[in-house]
């Protein structure tokens, strides 16, 4: 029986927990492609010994550029969506049954989990630049997007084929909702939980925001 969905885990330094991901992520789905994004741990290691396929860039490129790796290795296989987390913990992966489920119905093209519905734990500076982001996308997509900033998401086959992954970090996840909506690929979302470590986040919100300026200007323009 062909594997329908896979889960891509773009990863830099993640050896604290990217075992513990790839395995809880193996129980819910039985192929998993970590692109490990240069890391300076053995983060590789590890997510290959919990069971992962592991994808290796010899230089770091961002999180969009690993994603576009892992995109262009599942090019010509069976899979029809793939769910993106991150392998720092703060995704849960006992959710990833309710992504197919939700995308097993056919109607919609990119499922983007919110963590809208209960943010208690997310930091403020995160959750303002959060609201006030997702309504830029939610009007330049067309669509109502509620966490444009979350990077737990399931994506269709024919969206990463026709649209594939522009930008190298982490407006890369903005600018495909952007685009997606552009095309009239239909955008869910599901609730998760809001999951916060005592890691120091790799997402800086002024420069985060300075390049989701930079983005909207262009798509505006």
């Amino acid at each position: 029986m062909p594997v329908r969905h896979c889960v891509l885990i773009p990863a830099y330094n993640e050896k604290e927990c990217i075992e513990q991901v790839v395995k809880a992520c193996l129980a819910h789905c039985p192929r998993v492609l970590v692109v490990d994004d240069a890391s300076q741990d053995d983060t590789a290691v590890r997510a290959s010994d919990a069971g992962a396929i592991v994808l290796r860039h010899s230089t770091n490129a961002g999180k969009g550029a690993a994603l576009a790796t892992g995109l262009r290795y599942l090019h010509d296989t069976r899979v029809q969506g793939i769910v993106t987390l991150d392998g720092d913990g703060q995704h849960d992966p006992d959710e990833l049954p309710r992504f197919f489920k939700r995308a097993d119905k056919g109607d919609v093209d990119i499922i983007v989990g919110s963590r809208m519905e209960n943010t208690k734990g997310m930091p403020l500076i995160h959750l303002l630049v959060n609201r006030a982001t997702s309504r830029v996308v939610s009007v330049l997509s067309g669509q109502l997007v509620t966490d444009s900033q979350s990077g737990y998401r399931w994506i269709g086959k024919g969206v990463w084929e026709r649209l594939g992954v522009a930008g190298e970090r982490f407006d890369a996840e903005t600018e495909l909702l952007i685009n997606a909506g552009h095309r009239g690929f239909r955008i869910a979302e599901i609730p998760i939980p809001t999951i916060y470590r005592d890691e120091e986040s790799q997402l800086h919100p002024l420069w985060d925001t300075l390049r989701f300026l930079k983005l909207t200007s262009r798509h505006i323009l």
